[in-house]
């Protein structure tokens, strides 16, 4: 990667070798691979990735560290990243009392949707009206099934896109 013309800086990494980011808009969450000679992260932090060119870069990705590996024999570091949407795939909406599950009642789509996303955390959240109510005679209850599964099904059935920008929103 080092080259006079072209920029990148990760906090907390040293010796960026490459950078990889893969999206998709069927996949859910987006990649970061790191490879690097040094580091001073852990798995969880969050991390931000800045590339470019020297008189033009900009924050390409923010996330969180998922995983470090060393690569022999080239003495470096293999860093992977996620995005914000992690935070969804990762949590699990478990009731601590089977008779009470996360449950609403008379809410729309984008409500539904950012209250499920806030239970994993993710509450910088940005939608669209859906004019579609859920809920209405009978509560929308769910149990074991992660924060993003039961926000995708949703989603699908309001013919709505759900992703994470490079900003985390």
């Amino acid at each position: 990667f080092p080259s006079h013309d072209r920029h990148a800086s990760i906090p907390n990494v040293t010796g960026i070798e490459d950078v990889v980011i893969n999206s998709s808009h069927t996949g859910s969450v987006t990649n970061a691979m790191i490879k690097c000679e040094g580091h001073s992260l852990d798995v969880g932090y969050p991390i931000s990735i800045n590339l470019g060119y020297t008189d033009n870069h900009a924050t390409i990705f923010t996330g969180y560290v998922k995983s470090i590996n060393t690569v022999v024999p080239d003495k470096l570091y293999s860093i992977t990243c996620q995005d914000e949407m992690v935070k969804a795939i990762d949590y699990f909406i478990v009731s601590d009392n089977p008779d009470s599950p996360f449950s609403r009642q008379n809410i729309t789509g984008e409500r539904l949707v950012g209250d499920v996303l806030a239970l994993a955390g993710i509450t910088n959240y940005s939608y669209q009206p859906t004019y579609f109510t859920f809920a209405i005679n009978n509560p929308a209850e769910v149990n074991l099934v992660s924060s993003y599964d039961y926000s995708k099904m949703i989603a699908d059935i309001i013919a709505w896109n759900l992703w994470c920008d490079r900003d985390g929103v």
